[in-house]
């Protein structure tokens, strides 16, 4: 499972980490479930069953929960982390804008959110994400390159692109930048194209052998054009 959790979108900070804030208007259904619900929710979850595992991607709402807990929750959380169920991608602040930002902002957001897991946890990230980028830039590949990342997940791109790989290229490849201003080239990280979209929703349905039926169609597809044995299928939304 993985949350989204945008930052400064619609509501302040200060309301998403207030337990008791509800939204009125535009998202309501979304945001009403703030950002310590969800943390607490997944604590419980991952303790009743070892095999559960969540992707926590923004730091900025996980800091903040976490250090409200109390010395045994840390330590259950920090437990969860070493033991993989609890896993860190991205690793940043936030997940950044890869189109408008400058690269020292950038470069900053990063610096505070892995300082903080690695000072708390140990943990050093090495899977760039970014699902909710409006686009996706060369410069960033080649930042989460020297960060030490090896893969990284994206979404947003031209849906033109996306079947024109269909019909070539598979939809996981190594994305290896070459800068624009004097062609210096940069190592790369493998890249994945989140496609395959299954949220929350889709499984509010009744009939259970329909939504079997689509998980086992959905899985035939996954294994086509991601040309893999082993694959990685996520469940979640925004909040």
């Amino acid at each position: 499972m993985h949350p989204h959790l945008d930052a400064f979108w619609l509501n302040t900070d200060d309301e998403l980490r207030n337990i008791d804030f509800v939204p009125a208007g535009f998202l309501y259904a979304m945001n009403q479930r703030n950002s310590k619900t969800i943390l607490n929710s997944m604590l419980t979850a991952l303790n009743q069953k070892p095999s559960r595992k969540y992707f926590v991607t923004e730091v900025v709402f996980f800091k903040d929960w976490y250090d409200y807990l109390g010395s045994a929750s840390k330590e259950n959380v920090k437990k969860l982390v070493n033991s993989g169920q609890i896993e860190l991608p991205n690793g940043g602040w936030v997940e950044n804008d890869e189109a408008v930002c400058y690269f020292d902002d950038i470069l900053d957001q990063y610096t505070v959110g892995l300082d903080f897991l690695y000072r708390e946890f140990g943990a050093q990230t090495k899977i760039g994400w970014a699902t909710d980028s409006f686009g996706h830039s060369h410069s960033q590949v080649a930042l989460e390159h020297l960060l030490g990342f090896e893969f990284q997940g994206i979404e947003r791109i031209d849906d033109r692109y996306i079947y024109e790989r269909k019909g070539g290229p598979l939809l996981e490849f190594y994305w290896s930048p070459v800068s624009d201003s004097n062609g210096r080239k940069y190592g790369g990280v493998v890249t994945q194209i989140r496609h395959f979209l299954h949220e929350v929703n889709d499984l509010r349905r009744e009939n259970e052998q329909s939504i079997a039926f689509d998980f086992h169609k959905l899985e035939e597809n996954m294994l086509k054009l991601y040309g893999k044995n082993k694959l990685f299928r996520f469940l979640g939304n925004d909040f």
